[in-house]
């Protein structure tokens, strides 16, 4: 097997905390008339921000001058967010991939634009934790998604080869830092980004459960069998 790892995102990719995230900031732009869009909260997925929206200036902006504090914005939305927590699991297909890939000998690492404490915060409470050889959040790079800083430390960390390794991703900025990377990406939606136009990856499907450690390490390989 040429496959030597595998590399997972982990907002939406392993936990959807995406559409919770999404929910809760909805609930709270209900609040002041304003409607919000998948497609338009889609665009910060996989990172921290985005020229076109930013979940308090947006808002804010829309409003008259004074009327809610930044600080009072993320009271609410974070009190929205963690009641939806509650209803968050391992996404389809996950703890079966791991498992695989842990018979193979295979190595992992979560790549995450979220920082250290967040992820492992998930971790923990799923028992996920133990299972990664490698946890590279933004407490240890410079840039996040789309930039490639993520992806080439956890590759780093894991001592393997670009072409020894698989990218699991769910968002647009995800997918741009993995080409920028220079590793092969499988794209696994969630359900705010399936929403999306997202192009650059090797494979496209809805869930992991889709997914054989043979179709990935096919890709790697350079073989083009018919079901990608």
């Amino acid at each position: 097997m040429k496959l030597k790892g595998l590399i997972f995102d982990f907002d939406g990719l392993v936990i959807d905390t995406e559409s919770p995230a999404f929910k809760g900031l909805q609930r709270v732009y209900q609040r002041y008339g304003m409607d919000l869009r998948e497609e338009t909260f889609g665009k910060i997925v996989g990172t921290h921000s985005h020229a076109d929206f930013h979940e308090y200036k947006t808002l804010a902006n829309s409003l008259p001058v004074g009327t809610l504090s930044e600080a009072d914005f993320y009271e609410m939305y974070q009190a929205e967010k963690e009641s939806e927590y509650k209803h968050m699991f391992v996404l389809p297909g996950v703890r079966e991939m791991i498992g695989n890939a842990k018979v193979y000998g295979l190595r992992l690492a979560i790549a995450s634009s979220s920082s250290a404490s967040w992820v492992n915060r998930f971790l923990l409470q799923f028992g996920l934790d133990g299972l990664f050889d490698q946890v590279i959040t933004n407490d240890l790079v410079k840039q996040v998604k789309p930039e490639p800083d993520l992806f080439l430390l956890a590759q780093e960390k894991l001592g393997l080869a670009k072409d020894e390794l698989v990218i699991f991703e769910d968002s647009n900025n995800g997918v741009i830092a993995a080409n920028r990377a220079g590793i092969h990406v499988v794209l696994i939606p969630n359900p705010v980004t399936k929403h999306l136009q997202i192009t650059g990856y090797s494979i496209r499907v809805n869930s992991m459960a889709e997914l054989t450690l043979e179709q990935l390490d096919d890709l790697v390989s350079g073989a083009s069998p018919s079901y990608y």
